[in-house]
């Protein structure tokens, strides 16, 4: 399961475990101005909506756009269809396996496993869609 990866609230703490131990190990970054640096990168992203449909599809073309321009043009991402390689619900899984990079979902989908999602779900007279991607 997607949420088997994130340790419970105080697990590094009950486990008796150093503090030293409980940081995660370094990254090792390529040095500045290596082909690292410059190679381009390439994610694909399914979303849970319709790329088409008006606001919840557009806002996914944003991010997309906007991340792209941020990056300088670096970072590009490639949007695939609801369904496409994974089921709408199944989305985080598939992120899990890597059978895709990236998803744009709702948090209603993971609030099975996680209840406390719906409070970014949806609420009754909560946040508009509009208001989520403004």
């Amino acid at each position: 399961m997607w949420q088997s990866i994130v340790p419970p609230p105080g697990a590094w703490a009950q486990s008796g475990a150093k503090a030293s131990t409980d940081a995660p190990p370094p990254v090792a970054a390529a040095p500045a101005g290596t082909e690292a640096d410059k190679a381009p990168i390439r994610l694909r992203m399914q979303t849970a909506f319709n790329p088409g449909v008006s606001v919840l599809g557009e806002a996914g073309r944003e991010l997309v756009s906007t991340l792209k321009r941020v990056s300088g043009g670096k970072l590009t991402i490639k949007i695939l269809e609801a369904g496409a390689k994974a089921p709408t619900a199944e989305l985080l899984d598939a992120v899990q396996r890597g059978d895709v990079d990236a998803a744009f979902t709702t948090p209603a989908y993971a609030a099975v496993r996680e209840p406390a999602l719906m409070l970014f779900a949806s609420l009754p007279f909560g946040p508009t869609p509009e208001e989520y991607v403004t």
